[in-house]
């Protein structure tokens, strides 16, 4: 049986993913690392700059899987799916002072998106008329809404409160209300199921019967929705 596996995790994605001090901490290490363990098997984390340079790494073979991914139809004609370890929302994200959110109906400026994240498909589908200015990071995104370059960034709604939080973004504000469920899930090259989705599912199956997954939960504050 594999004894390590090696994940792909975005590097600033908190609290599901973060690095610190060289480290990578967050609910979805430690969720991804219980539950492996349990199955005997070590986790080793690759972080990387969003959601498009993870499944690249996971695509070409340099990774056994990617963390924190949602389960869209386009995707799994690419990857095998693990069992949804939390379930996030979607949010619009603005500056303190900038103009108030008018909803996706009346919206006229730019937004800027993780490039092949769930949110930006999700943008694509249900709102093709909102201009989007794509970008790598979490971080890039940051950039371009207190740069002025975009009127607000789409994120997910625990991601972007944690950076508020952590004073990251001490001028950003949540605007309106969550507006889509993003399932969180590993994902694995399809020929990978075996080796990878099962041992995680049986797993996380064991946590949630046992507790340690609201333990976790409670531990990085996760509130009801990834």
């Amino acid at each position: 049986m594999t004894d390590r596996l090696t994940i792909a995790i975005d590097r600033l994605n908190p609290p599901f993913t973060v690095v610190e001090d060289g480290l990578p901490a967050g609910y979805s290490v430690d969720v991804i690392c219980a539950a492996l363990a349990h199955e005997g098997i070590e986790a080793e984390f690759l972080p990387v700059d969003g959601p498009m340079a993870q499944t690249i790494w996971l695509a070409a073979g340099r990774a056994d899987a990617a963390a924190d991914i949602t389960v869209t139809e386009r995707r799994r004609a690419w990857f095998a799916f693990s069992a949804h370890y939390h379930v996030e929302e979607l949010m619009i994200f603005g500056l303190r002072h900038g103009p108030i959110w008018p909803g996706f109906r009346h919206f006229t400026g730019k937004l800027a998106v993780k490039v092949n994240s769930y949110v930006h498909e999700y943008l694509i589908r249900h709102h093709p008329h909102i201009p989007l200015v794509t970008v790598d990071s979490t971080e890039a995104e940051l950039d371009e809404l207190i740069a002025g370059r975009v009127q607000g960034m789409a994120a997910t709604r625990e991601t972007g409160l944690a950076l508020i939080a952590s004073g990251r973004a001490p001028d950003v504000i949540a605007e309106g209300v969550p507006f889509g469920p993003a399932p969180l899930s590993l994902a694995a090259r399809p020929d990978d199921t075996e080796r990878v989705i099962a041992p995680f599912d049986a797993g996380l199956a064991a946590l949630s019967r046992g507790g340690e997954l609201d333990r976790l939960r409670a531990r990085w504050a996760i509130g009801g929705g990834q």
